[in-house]
């Protein structure tokens, strides 16, 4: 008889350990570039009854990648969680490529990816000139902001949206 609730405990809790653990790989499958991610993103140290302060941004945004959860300040930084983990501009789909390939991390995100213009990642812009004849006359010309000039003139304290980080020089016609 006690070998048999020994044996019930033990099957119970590596049960209860690979549910926890694959349950928080499925987790950052929600996250442009998180099957590069570990654990420790969401939960220090790898213990899952610790939340990390992204962890709980994303538990509020539903347990998934949405436009106001990448437009939100990552905790602790002053970039976009769409900045860090590759998706400057907010477009990522579950299941698709996110603009940029990021370095993982798990409290600081590295160097911050950047918008060129409203919806379009700034290498997506130069490879989508391919043989259509370049961009269009309302995308020529513009630029990104350097993320580190990205809040620059901003006194609300807050990130703009990736939307107004992007600035722009339209060319003339020529008369």
């Amino acid at each position: 008889m006690k070998t048999h609730a020994l044996v019930a405990a033990t099957v119970l809790t590596v049960t209860a350990t690979m549910d926890s653990t694959m349950g928080m790989r499925q987790f950052l499958q929600e996250l442009p570039n998180g099957s590069l991610f570990q654990q420790a993103l969401g939960h220090p140290g790898d213990d899952s009854s610790q939340e990390t302060d992204f962890a709980q941004a994303f538990d509020n945004a539903g347990q998934s990648w949405t436009k106001s959860l990448c437009e939100a300040k990552f905790p602790g930084t002053s970039m976009t969680s769409g900045q860090a983990f590759g998706d400057p501009c907010c477009t990522w789909k579950k299941g698709g490529k996110p603009d940029f390939t990021v370095t993982p991390f798990t409290t600081t995100p590295g160097k911050a990816t950047t918008c060129a213009s409203s919806g379009v990642p700034s290498s997506a812009s130069d490879a989508s000139k391919g043989s259509s004849g370049g961009a269009s006359d309302a995308t020529e010309g513009w630029a990104p902001i350097p993320a580190s000039d990205a809040t620059k003139g901003n006194t609300g304290g807050s990130i703009p949206s990736p939307s107004t980080r992007c600035v722009g020089n339209k060319k003339r016609s020529r008369q």
